[in-house]
């Protein structure tokens, strides 16, 4: 019997809880109104600096060492 109390409390307060955790919407001065030639160029800039930043990366910074037999590996 009181097992079954707690457990009827427990889902109280449960719904209660979901209940109160309702999602709100965001004002829309907090979002970045842009037209979408504005948004595709912004896009483009960013794919042209990551690109930058990947060939940058890519080339080795160090010489492999000559060793006896360089053609070994």
């Amino acid at each position: 019997m009181s097992t079954s109390r707690y457990l009827v409390w427990l889902i109280f307060v449960l719904l209660v809880c979901a209940c109160l955790s309702e999602s709100r919407v965001l004002k829309s001065s907090m979002a970045e109104k842009r037209s979408l030639p504005e948004s595709v160029a912004a896009l483009m800039q960013q794919l042209a600096i990551e690109t930058m930043k990947s060939k940058s990366t890519s080339m080795p910074q160090r010489l492999s060492p000559g060793g006896p037999d360089p053609q070994h590996h």
